[in-house]
């Protein structure tokens, strides 16, 4: 293999570069690749996989390791990346650099180090993929630049290499290490861990000029609707976004409020969901004092009850709105009129309506200062266009689909429960609410506590809804009519009996009317009056063991009575005794016929009894 030789002089082209720039993949003339197959045929060498060629810049020494992406480029000539070529060689339009093939060991280990502070909390999830999908080869030294999710590029510096200082990352299993930056190096005004928040406490802070602050709430009530309610300065060009993984930043959020009072989230958004991430961050030219109340339930406003007050108690100014009492109406309404002049936007002014004026009334808000506008301009009003190339109308937009549905951006998967790329999901996929990962991911397969049967990951919801629609539409099973039983009564007889209590008094003899076997039920309740069972683990109010025995007479009475009635009362064994202990603590949360098959599953066993009603049983009031 070392035998294949290729080095050439190819002159730098400077045109676009065809796709993403952020890789290391060059475009080479035809020739080359020629040149590599006419020496593979000759030597009977086979070529290298993958094909890696070191570009030295002959002017200042500068060089580095690349991978190769196609064989189209003018003979003569090169198409390198932008960033490889300015940040690493330092190249101009026009230069020469020499292009020779090598043949790189599998790296084994790597360190990176991001070049700036940020808030990704898994670079290596985010790098996993990156890499191996736009590079091939890193030399010790270099940086390296991948495309951010969100927009932008993250630039690391290449600090160790394993087991040389130049590698090939394709097809090998890298231990990679990350060190970090200190969070006090980055250019932006960032806070390090996020804020706690709780329900109906304000949480007062001052925000400087280009600063983010970063809050949590991890408590609350899933089933209702949440809502933040914001006190700031009137004018002050302030936003509030939120989502539901800790990379929300105003570059990527799924609910936003921009200069508004309130932010809420519908309780349907809320659903397995265990925390709300928030970012308030500011474009005004001033350090501004604002404050967040959590809130799901009414809040009391002063405000609110002042202009209730002076609803019922005044008068509408048809210039103002405002309500005014009736002793002093006439007096205001001709000095408003006056005075003050109304925009169109509902909003008063003195005089005149100032120059730096602005709204917006297909949302509802307005300004007077340049910082608002042109922070509601980008959020609501300037297109965007993701990495991934889908043009929205707004950055609002961009935001939303960067935290819901970028294939590029990080999330959750459902299944693996690591923060991964989203990938692109197919027509299937989207169908059932998937992401590209999560489709990919959801193919494994576990085995269903339930029943058994193995079952894939995206399918285990429906197929346990399907065990619950089960277990619901089952009825209650029905209980041995032995009172002193807990067994499920059997449908070999008509008294709803079981097996075992029905057993003694079965009998093959023809008995169309039913005699014979009542008084077989006789005899057996005459000998629980006079001999008793027993059993020292009796219960049977009906057993000498748990009665003084009564006079003959009222024996045979007592006997025929008892025989007449739809339950009966036969003396049971030891097991089938604690059994009924177990029926009768359960009880209050299920039929007695749930508990008395469940522990009869379970074969006495009470741990694997309560397993199986919580998987089978049906709870009093949930049918």
């Amino acid at each position: 293999m070392s035998q294949l030789h290729i080095v050439q002089n190819l002159q730098f082209n400077d045109g676009v570069y065809p796709g993403s720039p952020y890789t290391d993949k060059i475009i080479l003339p035809q020739s080359i690749l020629q040149g590599l197959l006419d020496q593979s045929q000759a030597t009977q060498i086979d070529l290298p996989s993958p094909l890696t060629f070191q570009l030295t810049n002959p002017e200042n020494g500068k060089y580095t390791n690349v991978g190769i992406r196609e064989f189209s480029a003018d003979e003569g000539q090169v198409l390198i990346p932008p960033p490889v070529a300015s940040t690493l060689l330092s190249l101009k339009d026009g230069d020469f650099v020499q292009v020779r093939l090598v043949v790189l060991p599998r790296a084994t280990s790597m360190t990176l180090k991001p070049i700036i502070a940020s808030q990704v909390s898994d670079w290596k999830t985010m790098l996993e993929r990156q890499l191996n999908s736009t590079h091939t080869a890193l030399t010790k030294g270099d940086v390296l630049t991948v495309p951010d999710p969100t927009g932008g590029a993250f630039e690391f510096l290449v600090e160790q290499l394993a087991p040389e200082d130049a590698v090939c990352i394709v097809d090998t299993d890298v231990d990679l290490h990350i060190n970090e930056v200190s969070a006090s190096n980055n250019s932006v005004g960032e806070t390090d861990s996020p804020t706690v928040l709780a329900l109906d406490e304000p949480v007062s802070m001052r925000i400087q000029p280009g600063q983010s602050i970063h809050l949590r709430l991890d408590k609350f009530n899933a089933s209702k609707d949440l809502a933040f309610h914001v006190t700031r300065p009137e004018q002050s060009a302030i936003g509030l976004v939120a989502g539901f993984i800790d990379s929300t930043s105003k570059h990527e959020f799924e609910f936003c409020s921009i200069m508004g009072s309130q932010l809420s989230i519908p309780a349907n958004k809320l659903a397995n969901k265990s925390t709300v991430y928030l970012t308030f961050f500011s474009e005004d030219a001033d350090t501004v004092a604002v404050e967040v109340l959590p809130s799901q339930g009414p809040v009391n406003s002063a405000s609110s009850t002042t202009l209730e007050a002076n609803t019922n108690s005044g008068k509408q100014c048809p210039n103002c709105k405002q309500y005014i009492p009736e002793q002093s109406f006439q007096l205001h309404t001709t000095f408003c009129a006056r005075n003050n002049v109304v925009c169109e936007c509902g909003k008063v002014f003195q005089r005149q309506i100032p120059a730096d004026h602005w709204h917006c009334l297909e949302h509802s808000v307005n300004g007077t200062s340049e910082n608002s506008k042109q922070l509601h301009d980008l959020y609501f009003h300037t297109p965007q266009k993701c990495v991934c190339g889908q043009e929205l109308s707004s950055k609002a937009l961009l935001a939303e689909h960067r935290a819901t549905a970028c294939p590029n951006g990080l999330h959750i998967c459902r299944f693996c429960h690591l923060k991964v790329p989203r990938d692109e999901p197919t027509a299937v996929d989207r169908l059932e609410g998937l992401s590209g990962h999560e489709g990919q991911c959801g193919n494994r397969t576990t085995e269903c506590h339930i029943c058994g049967k193995t079952v894939r990951l995206r399918e285990l919801e429906s197929h346990l809804q399907l065990h619950d629609f089960q277990r619901k539409s089952r009825p209650t099973p029905k209980v041995c009519t032995n009172v002193n039983c807990a067994r499920v009564a059997s449908t070999k007889n008509d008294l709803g009996l079981c097996d075992f209590c029905f057993g003694p008094l079965h009998s093959t003899q023809y008995d169309p009317t039913g005699a014979k076997l009542r008084a077989r039920i006789e005899r057996r309740y005459v000998i629980q009056l006079t001999r008793g069972c027993g059993k020292p683990w009796c219960t049977n109010q009906f057993c000498v063991a748990n009665m003084a025995p009564p006079p003959m007479s009222q024996v045979i009475e007592l006997a025929q009575k008892l025989t007449k009635e739809s339950q009966f009362y036969f003396c049971v064994d030891e097991m089938t005794t604690k059994r009924k202990t177990f029926v009768q603590l359960e009880a209050g949360e299920y039929e007695p016929g749930w508990v008395v098959e469940a522990i009869e599953k379970a074969r006495g066993n009470e741990a694997e009894a309560r397993r199986w009603l919580e998987n089978h049983a049906v709870k009093i009031g949930e049918a």
